[in-house]
């Protein structure tokens, strides 16, 4: 058994395909930033009120910020970095093997346009 993570391959897709490793938050109640050492594969959040927020950042210019209303949600999403409000919130988030500083996102704009 190794206890060595692989390297980065060809565009990264055998890191990305060995999702799994979960970073915990714990319930809280304060603002709170949570910078990844590692991309995020998926995140759950688990709003114990409604109005928790949460807003996702890609390590650049990319934010999306979304509200939510009590009960469980998750996101298939690619992060770097989250930050959440004054809400009763938790997090769990299943992280990737991609080291957080070998990673660029595109940007929004590339990605789609909203008319």
């Amino acid at each position: 058994m190794s206890f060595k993570w692989s390297g980065a391959g060809p565009n990264m897709v055998g890191e990305y395909q060995v999702s799994g490793h979960n970073f915990i938050l714990a319930n809280g109640t304060s603002a709170r930033t949570v910078v990844l050492e590692f991309i995020s594969n998926e995140i759950t959040i688990i709003a114990n009120e409604d109005a928790a927020t949460i807003t996702f950042e890609d390590g650049g210019a990319n934010t999306r910020t979304v509200t939510l209303p009590k009960g469980s949600h998750t996101f298939r999403i690619k992060c770097k970095k989250f930050v959440t409000n004054n809400k009763s919130i938790s997090v769990i988030v299943s992280c990737t093997n991609i080291k957080a500083h070998e990673y660029t996102a595109p940007t929004f704009a590339v990605l789609g346009t909203i008319s």
